[in-house]
């Protein structure tokens, strides 16, 4: 892969239009953030915590950033890390999303959706939320379907993207 042409933050970069979405996992990354989103991965993974240590290690360890970017980029921002330290701290924050959504995919967790409770109702299932140490009842309330905590008849969970799974009743 020609990694030549990837680096591409200039001084009207616009870094939270340009990361948050990524962050919060609502759009695919692009092939530069796909690549720094790795390189800070294979830091991470080998024991680099530190931001300052994370700087250093793509730093040397990228081969897409030119050399008089690091030196630019300083100039830039009154950010201590410079322009390429917020890349890096929002790679790791994409990074941890990532791995946060395969963890709850991994563990049997799915988007909790009204077809999913009305699911676990016909079933006769409870929902386990990820996250959440109570274990919701599914009711049918006037033909809609909630998640309702258990004998409480007026408190029912608000479904604001959480993922859950069918447990035994």
């Amino acid at each position: 892969m020609d990694k030549s042409n990837l680096f591409q933050l200039t001084p009207s970069h616009k870094y939270y239009e340009y990361w948050k979405p990524v962050e919060r996992l609502d759009t695919e990354p692009d092939e530069y953030q796909k690549e720094m989103i790795r390189l800070v991965g294979i830091a991470i993974d080998s024991g680099i915590f530190y931001s300052s240590d994370l700087l250093d290690w793509v730093k040397e360890n990228n081969d897409f950033i030119p050399v008089e970017a690091w030196e630019w980029q300083y100039k830039n921002t009154l950010v201590e890390g410079g322009l390429m330290g917020m890349e890096i701290f929002s790679a790791r924050k994409a990074l941890e999303e990532i791995r946060r959504q395969d963890a709850i995919v991994d563990g049997g967790y799915v988007p909790v959706t009204e077809e999913f409770i009305e699911k676990a109702f016909q079933m006769k299932k409870k929902v386990e939320i990820f996250g959440y140490k109570t274990i919701y009842n599914p009711r049918n309330i006037g033909g809609k379907f909630y998640l309702m905590k258990p004998h409480m008849q007026k408190w029912a969970l608000q479904n604001d993207g959480q993922f859950g799974r069918f447990v035994e009743k």
